[in-house]
């Protein structure tokens, strides 16, 4: 089975911004924040900005339909 999306260096290095990772899991701020504080992703902090690695977007889909990252 195929992972979504295609693994690539570029993508993986990617990072989003709360909002920008919000839209690509489809779910709200609270789920989100939820999520982060059950460490089931992975966050950093730059100065005041919270970023989410394209790698953790991935990784929690593929975990969501079954498949290993």
């Amino acid at each position: 089975m195929t992972q979504f999306p295609p693994n690539s260096s570029t993508l993986s290095d990617t990072l989003l911004t709360v909002p920008q990772a919000l839209e690509a899991l489809k779910i709200s701020r609270t789920h989100f924040y939820r999520l982060r504080g059950d460490g089931k992703i992975k966050t950093l902090q730059l100065g005041s900005r919270t970023l989410v690695p394209q790698r953790e977007i991935t990784r929690l889909i593929n975990e969501a339909l079954g498949q290993a990252s």
